[in-house]
């Protein structure tokens, strides 16, 4: 979403997310790059702590019962990490279900979740855990081995055939013929006639449309393997006319589900494919240990060839899913020039550096076939559209796979790799950008020799490097009928492709290979680490062109070398001076300081002891340690916060030990004789210098009552490290007046010596408060969250419970800046399942000793125009008008109203018309994004809203309209739109008297920012 000073932003919105452990998340994520973080426990869970982790781009919010799992590598860490949940549409209003995959117990029935499919090639199950019952299910999964989130991939967006040598092999008589290949992606359009050669569609997505094609990508995917052309008289003729194709549906209008995709792999295993095109790809880079990318290494031992899109995020060290896999050919992107395409993923693929992609092939420009009713790419005609991706590259090699399986039938799926890999023309580019080269169909069906491995590594050389070489052999296949003598060329490049490799690193045992008739021969490669000795750290490429007269063959390899690197170790003693228990969820944290890391390292803790291997260099390193009190339960420890703020890594025996014994008691004592304390949570905040940019960096740990929160005390830089204590504590039940206390206490530069705070009524901010009910007595939950370390992101609060209607008064420490949210539900709702009837308010601040007094939820309920805060407001950009409109905010000033939950039980529409004819209609309350006319017209905006909840007799319905004129000239403005409140001395249910007379008072305004122009 935009706002009027800035282009397209995730302004504003606000999504609520489920946990795999029954919790709720609300994240609020605002334009100038901060979150509002709220947690709601799930039913039963009260009791449970959480971990928050806030850096740049990501949150991390992890109960405390998830950490001993995840630390061991048994949870997917995306479980936790809130925004990406929110970015891969996991949110609540997207779905009543938390799709995953789990391996163990793959037979027994776990409560709270459904079995969708087996998935016998990675020995797991695709599960819906359903949100309302995720607390059951997370109570009772300890059965499985290993829990992923089921990911979402996307679908990676007649000359190209001459490029990769097509008609040669046509030529000599090879066009797939005989040869089944899959295309598992959005389906396929049947009535289209270049794709009569489909011989069977399935569809793995549960659409009611089958496998019917209703985006395009896999209709035109199919066409570039094996399009007949007849459509367009031959000129859009697929790579391998006359191969056999299989069609599974595995995508969306929008997501390809990792287990829809992995079911697709094993149908058409089982159907005797021998290749499998995957032009679709995760939104972030794996390291091939993914469920996808374990599926294609184990059903490529069944024979067939998986050929996968690299990605089209334009990032180095970005492989996406399924092309990770080690058995996958991963594809990337030329333009007709052989020129990199700037979209195309480059590598090397993380975690351990090898080629990927492997290969390239044309993917910008491409027309093939357009599936009927379909407006994917360019559409060229009513049959054929251009779209542009390592999607389109994809199937070129997938293709020529097909060719190639033609002229070998009894190749193996690495065979057919090796062979497509070693003939490609190499380009003019950074080898972790083109794997071996341009797919080049025509010479690898008519040269008859390829090497094997066409890519390896050469291995990882851990600082300080051993001298001992490592030696890895290339054997020349030669399928020809007379002898080839090769003269090997050796490239070695730098890891930043600026130049190249140390003389010596790399040697060959020869300078000539013979490889005979129907046989192979061997070459010799070394590796030599005493030559890379002072040399810089890095991935490194290397290329083997082996060269005949009418030959030539290539090799690429990797190596990487470490950076100056040592192990640290982290001692956790708990607070009975033992070493910390395995029993309890033990936790330790990394934190580069120079460079942020997108995931930090994870570090298992065993017997107390947690060893990681760390780059030169400064890290904040975080402990939690939890000590029993009696048997060991998490929900009953103690928990003992410590950290080194600023380690500096440059030697080896680097040892820390965190002291449990050493940590002070974090608490609060105020005023109220008889307050109990209900939250608290310790707030570290770390400043990191990235290449982008110095950034905060959080690391918060927070508590109900039944734990008790320690944190060590500690020295370091005020300008690099922030502490912060942050607490609610809350009147016991039946106090006459309820009361809540906000605290938040920061503190520059250290964890003070003493962490028993004192807060005085004087001191404080006091807020007398009337919360009404909106006709009916309901329950509401009360988030307050504080900003008050240097430069903070984001911030996190807890939902109280209050009724409703009820007085309570709040206190909030003088200083902070806080910002505040109430939820409503009916009186027999126990927990909060979604966000409804949300009212917040603006940022405040206090100073010592003020008074104020707030009402909340007054009628009449309506329209909010009055601010800008949560993204809300009717502009214009350019020549389109964006209308995001709360409709049921109370009429008290500084409180709104939240579209984005209305939406959540709300029905009706936003429609614009101009001169009486409609322009747009949204099926939506309040949001609606419209086109406009250049020049000055007269619109009108209607908003309808209709609603039927428990919690509220008020407002049934809302029925708003505005009418403007605007012109091009207001483009980045908020449009001068009126607003009325209407608003009564009504009671504490926002009823009038009855027979009797009762005034009412009118507020007419303009929205908030816009400009009066009468």
């Amino acid at each position: 979403f935009r706002s009027p000073t800035g282009d397209r932003q995730w302004d504003g919105q606000t999504h609520s997310v489920t946990l795999i452990t029954g919790d709720r998340v609300m994240v609020t994520s605002l334009a100038n790059g901060k979150h509002r973080v709220t947690y709601a426990p799930g039913a039963g869970r009260e009791h449970v702590g959480f971990l928050k982790r806030v850096g740049k781009d990501r949150i991390d919010i992890i109960p405390s019962d998830a950490l001993r799992p995840l630390s061991a590598g048994r949870l997917d860490p995306r479980l936790f990490e809130v925004l990406g949940l929110i970015r891969q549409g996991y949110d609540d209003r997207s779905g009543a279900d938390i799709p995953l995959i789990a391996q163990g117990n793959t037979r027994a029935a776990v409560s709270g979740a459904t079995t969708v499919r087996a998935l016998p090639s990675i020995n797991a199950v695709a599960i819906r855990e359903s949100k309302r019952s995720a607390a059951t299910f997370w109570a009772s999964a300890s059965g499985y081995t290993k829990i992923w989130l089921d990911g979402r991939s996307k679908p990676a967006d007649d000359e190209s055939n001459i490029q990769i040598g097509v008609p040669q092999a046509w030529q000599a008589g090879f066009t797939g013929r005989g040869v089944t290949v899959a295309v598992l992606d959005t389906g396929y359009d049947a009535s289209h006639p270049d794709l009569s050669q489909v011989a069977e569609a399935k569809d793995f997505t549960g659409s009611a449309a089958g496998p019917k094609d209703e985006h395009g990508h896999g209709t035109h995917v199919s066409s570039i393997i094996a399009g007949s052309g007849s459509g367009s008289a031959g000129k859009y003729k697929g790579v391998a006319p006359d191969a056999k194709l299989l069609a599974g549906r595995v995508c969306g209008l929008q997501w390809c589900e990792d287990s829809a995709v992995i079911a697709g792999m094993e149908w058409a295993v089982d159907r005797q494919a021998k290749v499998v095109n995957l032009s679709l790809g995760s939104d972030y880079p794996t390291d091939g240990t993914d469920p996808l990318a374990l599926a294609v290494n184990t059903l490529t031992r069944s024979g067939t060839l998986f050929v996968a899109a690299v990605g089209n995020h334009g990032y180095s060290s970005w492989v996406s899913s399924p092309a990770a896999a080690d058995a996958a050919l991963a594809v990337g992107s030329v333009n007709r020039s052989d020129e990199h395409s700037w979209f195309s993923n480059r590598g090397p693929r993380i975690g351990d550096f090898a080629v990927k992609p492997e290969i390239l092939a044309p993917g910008e420009g491409i027309v093939a076939a357009r599936a009927a009713g379909t407006s994917m790419g360019e559409p060229v005609d009513a049959l054929y559209t251009r779209a542009s991706g390592t999607s389109m590259a994809t199937p070129h090699v997938a293709g020529a796979a097909a060719i190639l399986a033609q002229q070998h039938p009894d190749w193996t799926p690495a065979q057919l790799k090796d062979a497509l890999m070693s003939n490609a023309k190499p380009l003019q580019l950074w080898l972790f950008s083109q794997g071996a080269g341009r797919a080049d169909i025509g010479r690898a069906v008519t040269q008859h020799l390829y090497a094997q491995p066409a890519a390896s590594s050469l291995g990882y050389l851990s600082w300080p490097y051993q001298p001992t070489p490592v030696t890895r052999k290339v054997a020349y296949r030669n399928d020809g009928e007379a002898a080839v003598t090769l003269t090997p060329e050796l490239t070695v490049t730098d890891p930043r492709n600026e130049g190249p490799g140390p003389d010596g690193s790399i040697t060959l045992d020869k300078q000539q290979v013979t490889v005979p008739a129907h046989g192979s021969a061997e070459l010799g490669v070394t590796l030599h680490p005493s030559a890379l000795i002072g040399a810089g750290a890095g991935t490194y490429s290397v290329r083997i062109d082996a060269k005949a007269a009418t030959a030539r063959v290539q090799t690429v390899f990797s190596f990487t070398t470490e950076a100056e690197s040592y192990d640290v170790t982290v001692n956790l003693i708990d607070r009975q001076g033992a070493p910390a228990t395995d029993e309890l969820p033990q936790h330790v944290d990394f934190n580069e300081l120079d460079s942020e890391l997108p995931s930090p390292p994870r570090a298992e803790v065993r017997n107390g002891t947690a060893t990681v291997r760390l780059a030169k260099g400064p890290y904040a390193v975080v402990g939690d340690i939890f000590t029993a009190k009696g048997t060991p339960d998490p929900n009953t420890a103690q928990i003992t916060v410590a950290t080194a703020p600023k380690v500096v890594v440059d030697r080896p025996g680097i040892v820390l030990t965190f002291d449990a014994r050493k940590g002070k008691r974090a608490s609060v004592k105020v005023d109220a004789p008889n307050a109990i304390a209900h939250f608290t949570a310790v707030e570290l905040q770390f400043v990191t210098h990235a290449p982008w940019g110095d950034s905060p960096f959080m690391v918060g740990f927070g508590v109900p009552p039944a734990n008790e929160l320690y944190a060590v005390p500690v020295q370091s830089d005020p300008a690099e490290f922030a502490f912060g204590l942050n607490t609610i504590t809350i009147s016991p039940p039946g106090a006459a007046l309820a009361y809540t206390y906000y605290l938040a206490f920061p503190s520059a530069g250290r964890i003070p010596d003493d962490l028993a705070f004192r807060a005085r009524n004087s001191e404080l901010g006091t807020v007398y408060n009337r919360y009404r009910s909106q006709g009916v007595d309901a329950l509401g939950a009360r988030a307050v969250l504080a900003y008050y370390l240097p430069g903070q992101t984001a911030a996190a609060g807890l939902f109280i419970d209050i009724p409703l209607p009820g007085r309570r008064v709040e206190y909030f420490s003088a200083g902070p800046m806080w910002m505040g949210i109430l939820e409503q539900r009916p009186l027999d709702q126990p927990q909060i399942t979604r966000p409804e009837g949300a009212v917040v308010t603006g940022e405040e601040r206090f100073s010592k000793g003020e008074n104020r007094y707030q009402e909340w939820n007054n009628a009449v309920l309506g329209p909010d125009l009055s601010t800008h805060n949560w993204g809300t407001g009717i502009a214009r950009y350019g020549d389109s008008l964006q209308a995001i409109v709360p409709l049921f905010a109370p009429s008290e000033a500084g409180h709104h109203g939240m579209t984005f939950f209305d939406l959540s039980y709300a029905t009706g529409s936003t429609t614009l018309s101009k001169d009486g004819a409609v322009v747009g209609r949204y099926p939506l309350p309040g949001l609606g994004f419209f086109n406009l006319s250049p020049d000055p017209a007269s619109y009108t905006l209607a908003v309808q809203a209709r609603r039927n909840v428990r919690w509220s007799s008020l407002a049934p319905s809302v029925d708003t309209e505005w009418t403007f004129t605007t012109s091009g000239s207001q483009s980045g403005q908020y449009l001068p739109l009126p607003t009325v409140k209407i608003s009564g001395n009504l009671d504490d249910r926002n009823r009038a008297p009855a027979s009797t007379g009762f005034p009412l008072q009118l507020k007419v305004g303009l929205q908030a920012n816009s400009t009066d122009r009468k």
